[in-house]
C-alpha cells in the first residue's frame, strides 16, 4: 500500500479572504506537482481531504491529474490540530494506494507517528504543495519512498 501526505499548497491570507481558498501562487505550485506526478504515472485508488477550502482545492487539483479510480472524498481528522492516532488507526484496515491531503502541524506529527512510532512536529518539514509518499511493507512497518514539492520539480 502507498500512502502520499500532502500539505495543501499556499492559502490567501485571512486579510485577503477569510475562507483561505489557494493562491494563485498556491494554485500554480500544486498543479505543477501534480503534473509532475501524472507524468510518473504514480498509482491513486482515493483521495481524502479535511473540510478546509485549501485542502479541498488541493485535492480537487491533484484528482484532476491523477484520476483517482474511487474519486474524492471529504473527511475528519486531518485538521491542523486533530489527533493523527485515528487515521494510522484508520489505515491498518485499508490496502488501497491512498492521498491525504491536510495541514500544519498535522502533516508533520503523522509522519512522525507514521515512521518513528511517537509524535514530533520536527522530523521532517512539509512546506505548502509538499507531497510524501510511504510504502506500508507486509511487516506493517512505513518506509519513507520519496518526498516531492514544487522547489524540486524543474520549471
Amino acid at each position: 500500500m502507498l500512502l502520499y501526505l500532502v500539505r495543501h499548497g499556499e492559502a490567501m491570507n485571512e486579510l485577503a479572504d477569510p475562507s483561505q481558498a489557494l493562491s494563485p501562487l498556491g494554485l500554480r505550485n500544486v498543479q505543477k506537482v501534480a503534473a509532475h506526478l501524472a507524468g510518473l504515472k504514480m498509482p491513486v485508488d482515493l483521495i481524502f481531504h479535511s473540510p478546509k477550502l485549501r485542502a479541498k482545492q488541493t485535492a480537487a487539483v491533484l484528482a484532476d491529474f491523477l484520476k483517482p479510480g474511487e474519486g474524492v472524498v471529504e473527511t475528519d481528522h486531518l485538521g491542523p490540530l486533530d489527533d493523527p492516532a485515528e487515521w494510522a488507526h484508520r489505515l491498518k484496515d485499508l490496502n488501497k494506494h491512498i492521498m491525504l491531503v491536510g495541514h500544519l502541524p498535522y502533516m508533520e506529527k503523522f509522519f512522525s507517528l507514521l515512521l518513528c512510532g511517537f509524535i514530533d512536529e520536527h522530523i521532517v518539514r512539509f512546506n505548502n504543495a509538499t507531497i510524501v509518499c510511504l510504502n506500508r511493507e507486509n511487516s506493517g512497518t512505513w518506509v519513507l519512498q520519496w518526498m516531492m514539492g514544487p522547489e524540486t520539480i524543474g520549471s
